[in-house]
C-alpha cells in the first residue's frame, strides 16, 4: 500500500468512519508504523521536511561526455574478431555516422517547429504543424531502424544529468506530533534502517545519492520551555544517539520498553 500509492484491496475507501471521534485511536495502538507514517483517512504523526541547502550554487552537471566505440577508441582491438564480425562491424559504423548526421538533422527541425507551434493559437494550424513533427519523428525512427546493428547511434554526446555538489551542506528538520515512546523509537529505529543505505534519489551506479546527517532533537514540555534531548547521527559507517541529557529520552525509546 505504501510503495504503490494505491490502496487494491479498495477496503479503506468503503470504511465508514466519519463523524466517529477517537475512532483511530484503536488502530494508532495496534499498528504504531501507521500511525507514524499515516494511510488514507489516517493523518500520520511524522512530518518531514525539505533539505534546504545552505550556498546557492550547489549544482553541477554530472554524466556529461561522449560514448564511444571501443574499436574506434582502440583499433587495436580489430585483431581478435574475425573477417566476417570485423566487415559488419565497419558497415556499422558507417552507418552510425550517416544516421548520426540525418538524425541530426531531423532533429533541429522538429526543434524549428516546436518553436514555432508555441507562437500560433488557431487550433488548426497547430494541428498542421503537429502533423509535420509526427512525420519527422517517423522518419526518424526509420532512420533508425534502416541501419544495421542497434537502433540507436553508439558514439553521441551524452547530455548528463544535475546533480548537488559533494560536500554540500544542507539544512533539514522533522517533527514528530501527538507521538508516543513506541512511536519515537520506532522513527529512531527506521533511520538506523537507512543508515545501511543512506542514498537519496537515483543514479547509484555513478555513486550519487549518499548522505551523512545529524539532527539535534529537542522537544518542549506542557510545563516548561523546549528541551534538548540529545543528537543523532547517521551515515554508512553507523548510526548514533549522542549528547543525551539525564532523561535519556532517545536510547530509552530506541531500546524499547523492558531493555537494557
Amino acid at each position: 500500500m505504501l510503495t504503490q500509492g494505491v490502496d487494491t484491496t479498495n477496503k479503506v475507501i468503503d470504511e465508514k468512519n466519519q463523524g466517529l471521534i477517537g475512532n483511530e485511536d484503536s488502530l494508532r495502538r495496534d499498528n504504531p508504523f501507521l500511525s507514524l507514517f499515516g494511510r488514507w483517512k489516517l493523518p500520520g504523526h511524522l512530518g518531514i521536511d525539505n533539505a534546504i541547502p545552505e550556498t546557492l550554487d550547489c549544482l553541477y552537471v554530472e554524466g556529461r561526455g561522449v560514448r564511444s566505440n571501443d574499436f574506434v577508441r582502440n583499433p587495436g582491438q580489430a585483431q581478435f574478431l574475425t573477417i566476417d564480425d570485423a566487415q559488419r562491424l565497419k558497415r556499422m559504423i558507417e552507418q552510425d555516422g550517416l544516421a548520426a548526421v540525418e538524425s541530426g538533422d531531423i532533429d533541429a527541425q522538429i526543434k524549428e517547429l516546436r518553436k514555432e507551434i508555441r507562437s500560433l493559437k488557431d487550433p488548426d494550424e497547430k494541428g498542421e504543424v503537429q502533423e509535420q513533427i509526427r512525420a519527422l519523428e517517423e522518419q526518424k525512427n526509420s532512420v533508425k531502424a534502416a541501419k544495421e546493428g542497434s537502433r540507436e547511434v553508439i558514439q553521441r554526446p551524452l547530455e548528463g544529468f544535475e546533480a548537488i555538489i559533494p560536500g554540500t551542506r544542507m539544512k533539514h528538520r522533522m517533527l514528530l506530533q501527538n507521538a508516543d515512546q513506541i512511536e519515537l523509537g520506532l522513527m529512531l529505529a527506521s533511520l538506523r534502517e537507512f543508515a545501511r543505505s543512506p542514498y537519496v534519489g537515483g543514479h547509484r551506479s555513478l555513486h550519487c545519492g549518499e548522505i551523512s546527517a545529524s539532527w539535534q532533537v529537542s522537544y518542549w514540555p506542557e510545563d516548561g520551555d523546549p528541551v534538548v534531548a540529545g543528537e543523532i547521527k547517521l551515515s554508512a559507517n553507523g548510526f548514533d544517539i549522542v549528547d543525551e541529557d539525564s532523561e535519556k529520552l532517545l536510547s530509552g525509546a530506541f531500546k524499547g520498553p523492558g531493555r537494557d
